[in-house]
């Protein structure tokens, strides 16, 4: 018997969040993660034998591992565990303390929130084995964040869409007033890569991480332009 290749739209998270900030620069709200196909049967047969509290604990863990080091996440709303071809749906508080940097009158809102555990992805040049992939997959953020009264942006990056075919990157930010909002994706169509392409595939997540990195400028309430 042989059965088609699964491809990243069946091997979803969507991450959708809606935080406020601070005056200090810190982040609270809320996010909604949506498992989807085989990342959502993943979780319910990983976790079938394990009680509420070590589910718990298990989905928090995983999104402390998207967020900076020192945030907190803690799940508000229970998935259904035993629905076997729904989405997996999770609900978390949110907390980012220090998200943003000063920089002289104005601040930096840095645009990959949930990218943590990506950022040392093919750091090596070199490399000794083929590159090994799970399943193919696809991460999908949205993020809105509300600034604080008087706040507005200054400058935001350019939109970004590298679309290498196997692998692609997108990244859009728009601003209205005091909200902000983050629209990223990243998929990946790929199982095995070989040491012959491994350069080409560290190349596209070099841009990937540059492009994480992109700020947000933005000035507080009661700076004047001309400060």
């Amino acid at each position: 018997m042989q059965t088609t290749m699964p491809t990243s739209d069946d091997a979803r998270v969507e991450r959708t969040a809606q935080l406020k900030m601070s005056d200090e620069g810190d982040l609270v709200g809320t996010v909604r993660v949506n498992y989807v196909g085989l990342e959502a049967l993943d979780r319910r047969l990983g976790l079938r034998n394990e009680d509420e509290t070590a589910r718990k604990k298990r989905l928090e863990d995983e999104v402390k591992e998207w967020i900076p080091a020192g945030s907190e996440a803690e799940l508000t709303s229970s998935p259904d565990w035993k629905s076997g071809n729904v989405p997996l749906v999770a609900e978390f508080k949110l907390k980012v303390p220090g998200w943003i940097s000063s920089a002289g009158h104005r601040a930096l809102l840095p645009t990959g929130l949930f990218t943590a555990s990506e950022k040392h992805m093919f750091e090596h040049a070199n490399r000794v084995w083929p590159v090994y992939f799970r399943c193919p997959f696809c991460l999908v953020d949205d993020i809105t964040v509300n600034l604080p009264e008087g706040w507005k942006v200054d400058s935001q990056p350019k939109g970004f869409d590298r679309d290498a075919k196997a692998v692609q990157y997108k990244l859009q930010v728009e601003s209205n007033g005091s909200k902000v909002r983050i629209e990223r994706r990243l998929r990946s169509d790929m199982v095995m890569v070989g040491l012959e392409q491994y350069s080409i595939l560290r190349t596209f997540y070099q841009t990937v991480k540059t492009e994480d990195e992109q700020q947000i400028v933005l000035q507080p309430g009661g700076t004047s332009a001309a400060n």
